[in-house]
């Protein structure tokens, strides 16, 4: 499915800043650090959590690649089939329709932070798991040079 590539972003955070929840964002800082705690998070919130991946980085591959390394490292379900294909779905598009194009999703189905608070209590969330935000200045996107690469997930038991 078509990814808009070329469009700038207005946040790009690296592997590291994913990892230890250090976003603008205090509901996606919330279900990264949930998923850390618990080794879970829900499945709407999941998809979310997948989708601003897609935003915050510099190529629908580089989502790819840190969204399964998140979810292989820190959730339960980690290397599941089904991990996969819902990071498949959130970042590619698979078993999905074409949407109507828009800005770094291109025709990927698109999620936001209003949506998220028509579907459950945000505000009870973020205060239960602390996701505050962090203040990131909004500017061009970070060369794909000074992304760290990806090491081999340790297995959690």
């Amino acid at each position: 499915m078509h990814v808009a590539r070329k469009d700038k972003r207005a946040y790009i955070y690296s592997l590291e800043e994913l990892k230890d929840a250090q976003t603008h964002d205090d509901l996606w800082n919330s279900a990264q650090i949930q998923m850390v705690k618990e080794g879970k998070m829900h499945g709407f919130l999941r998809m979310y959590w997948c989708k601003k991946i897609l935003e915050w980085t510099t190529s629908p591959e580089e989502a790819l690649r840190f969204a399964i390394y998140l979810n292989d490292h820190y959730s339960i379900d980690g290397r599941d089939a089904n991990g996969y294909v819902g990071c498949m779905w959130s970042i590619c598009g698979v078993h999905d329709q074409g949407w109507a194009e828009r800005a770094v999703f291109g025709k990927i189905r698109y999620m936001n932070y209003n949506g998220c608070k028509r579907k459950f209590d945000v505000k009870a969330f973020v205060a239960r798991y602390g996701g505050q935000a962090h203040v990131h200045a909004p500017g061009p996107p970070i060369p794909a040079s000074r992304t760290k690469p990806i090491k081999e997930p340790k297995r959690r038991i």
